[in-house]
């Protein structure tokens, strides 16, 4: 009876884990691909400002045209891959505690749960900060810039200007945001919290 019960609790545990783990990587290939897309986005901006015609998007007159959306798409693109991210990190937290509970009940013993994940995010995190900041907020911004380089200052330009200042703080406290979250979420690199949680990272890094 007791070997029964076991089973039992070995196959919920891998059931769990199993569901759990499909779920993070559905999740995964999701976000990654709102980056994708970002890139995709802001390329075919690029082109069709320098005339370039993409499949059935043909170029038009103007390049500021093509290049005043630059900023909204990226900023709704950053909004979609937040949400999917923060789904992630909330799915990788739930299999974290999976495996501590199953390994301290000597069923079984994963990455997850390891102190091998905590290096990993240790050496990898803030790359990844690095590279989420210029593919939504360093390259939009960069087109954005090139929007204005040519125009004057005249009523309609300061408004558009203004809205693009809301869309990239947006972006860039979206992308904090989502960093020292990922960074607390990590067990053994939460000892410390607060506003100085990016340059505590980027000296521990260093070490």
């Amino acid at each position: 009876m007791t070997e029964e019960i076991v089973n039992r609790q070995q196959a919920s545990f891998y059931e769990s884990f199993r569901s759990a783990r499909e779920e993070e990587l559905f999740r995964i290939r999701r976000r990654d691909g709102w980056l994708k897309l970002q890139l995709f986005a802001q390329g075919a901006i690029w082109a069709l400002s320098k005339g370039i015609s993409i499949g059935n998007l043909q170029s038009g007159t103007s390049s500021s045209e093509a290049l005043g959306v630059a900023g909204l798409i990226a900023c709704i693109l950053t909004l979609l891959f937040y949400v999917e991210d923060s789904l992630v990190r909330h799915l990788s937290c739930f299999i974290q505690d999976l495996a501590s509970e199953a390994e301290d009940l000597n069923l079984f013993k994963v990455f997850d749960s390891s102190e091998r994940i905590n290096h990993y995010i240790r050496e990898t995190l803030i790359w990844r900060f690095f590279g989420q900041l210029f593919t939504f907020f360093v390259l939009p911004l960069w087109l954005t810039f090139d929007r204005f380089r040519h125009r004057g200052l005249g009523g309609w330009v300061k408004t558009e200007a203004i809205a693009d200042i809301i869309f990239y703080a947006l972006i860039f406290g979206l992308l904090l945001t989502n960093f020292i979250k990922r960074y607390r979420s990590a067990p053994s690199l939460n000892e410390k919290k607060g506003p100085g949680v990016l340059l505590l990272y980027l000296l521990r890094s260093r070490k």
